[in-house]
C-alpha cells in the first residue's frame, strides 16, 4: 500500500547550504502502522487521521492545524 504514489521530488536537486539538515522520511510501512495505531488507540480516530493526513499530503504545519481545531466544522468529522 503506497500512501504517496508518485515521487514528486524526482529530478529536484538537493538544497545546498551550511545550515541545511536532511530529515528522515518514514517508509510506507511505517506510515501504515502509524495510522493503524491512531485507529486503535485514539478517542477520536477520524479527526486524528484527518489531522495527520493534512500534514502528510498537504504539508500543513502543526500551528496551522491548531488554528483549524478552533473551527466547529473541523470537529464535526469526529462525530
Amino acid at each position: 500500500m503506497r500512501f504517496i504514489k508518485n515521487d514528486i521530488t524526482r529530478g529536484i536537486r538537493n538544497i545546498e547550504g551550511d545550515d541545511y539538515q536532511s530529515r528522515y522520511m518514514p517508509t510506507d510501512i511505517e506510515i501504515k502502522k502509524f495510522f493503524t495505531a491512531i485507529a486503535q488507540y485514539s478517542n477520536t480516530p477520524q479527526l486524528d487521521k484527518l489531522t495527520f493526513a493534512f500534514m502528510l499530503y498537504l504539508g500543513f504545519r502543526s500551528c496551522e492545524l491548531a488554528k483549524l481545531h478552533g473551527h466547529r466544522e473541523f470537529h464535526q468529522v469526529s462525530k
